[in-house]
């Protein structure tokens, strides 16, 4: 058994030599491949920075929910109370009275409640927005 060096086989054909550069065609694989991850990826992202948003609007909603109850049974106390106190103008209204406007005070800090959720909420997904910038400048860079 003899071993044979690569200088007694002769020239190696061009077909059979690595290319020391990718092609063109490898390099669009390649991008597309990197592209396809990315935006999978941002997509993620956008998805969580939207759920964040959206658990902000349930608080909101719910605070103007509990807003719109706690309202309606101030405005039935209210009314009650107004009735009473003025076919009667007996403590028993005032006592009416004194519950409505205990109501209507829990229901405007729930009121309060709500807006300041829904100020907080930012429904532009902010993270999301920076990382597709970086992308595209990145993307720029690579195909310059």
């Amino acid at each position: 058994m003899t071993v044979i060096d690569d200088r007694e086989r002769g020239p190696t054909p061009a077909s059979a030599r690595p290319d020391p550069e990718p092609s063109l065609a490898t390099l669009f694989g390649e991008l597309s491949e990197e592209t396809k991850l990315m935006v999978r990826l941002e997509t993620e992202l956008a998805k969580a920075e939207l759920g964040e948003a959206l658990d902000h609007a349930k608080k909101a909603g719910a605070g103007f929910g509990a807003a719109g109850v706690l309202g309606y049974i101030a405005v039935m106390f209210l009314s009650f109370a107004a009735a009473f106190g003025l076919a009667e103008i007996l403590p028993t209204g005032v006592a009416f009275l004194i519950v409505a406007v205990v109501w209507a005070v829990a229901a405007a800090i729930g009121f309060g409640i709500g807006r300041k959720n829904l100020n907080a909420l930012d429904p532009v997904p902010r993270r999301t927005v920076q990382a597709l910038k970086e992308d595209i400048t990145w993307l720029r860079h690579r195909t310059s």
